[in-house]
């Protein structure tokens, strides 16, 4: 019999980081933490091996990019689910996240318990984000449409 329990695995370089959230997390009785790693070659081998049901990614890693790991998931890995965990607040780069693969984005500064949130409603398959986040995605995506001003240089590609 399978688990209810959400499996999770945490990527992000900073110890401090991946202890205080794995502790967070194991504090959730529907939540279970089942591994963890520090950089994303570590961490897809781990995922590909025992594949989580979500994964919370940093996009800055200091030995390679959140968002190339969230790239190569969707490959290698794509029942795994991904939320993004970031300090990374410009429009363009949450843009980004979503477009490699990520089903949710939370900002560090966002309070603890957003992030238990996120992970239940990534899980269920929805998309998940503050609601300003939201607007100013949407803002995003009508000013490109037909009519509308030039495309910036962001929009184009990573």
């Amino acid at each position: 019999m399978k688990s209810s329990r959400i499996r999770v695995f945490l990527v992000d370089d900073h110890p401090l980081v991946r202890e205080w959230l794995g502790n967070l997390l194991r504090l959730q009785p529907d939540l279970d933490v089942c591994g963890e790693a520090g950089d994303p070659t570590a961490a897809l081998a781990a995922i590909i091996d025992r594949p989580p049901d979500i994964a919370v990614v940093d996009l800055s890693l200091k030995q390679g990019s959140g968002l190339d790991l969230i790239k190569a998931l969707r490959l290698q890995a794509p029942g795994v689910r991904i939320l993004v965990l970031s300090m990374h607040e410009e429009i363009s780069d949450i843009e980004r996240a979503f477009r490699a693969g990520a089903l949710g984005y939370v900002m560090k500064r966002e309070s603890t318990g957003q992030i238990v949130g996120a992970i239940c409603q990534v899980h269920a398959g929805k998309f998940y984000a503050d609601a300003a986040v939201l607007t100013a995605l949407a803002e995003r995506s009508l000013s490109r449409l037909p009519g509308s001003a030039a495309a910036t240089p962001e929009s184009l590609s990573d």
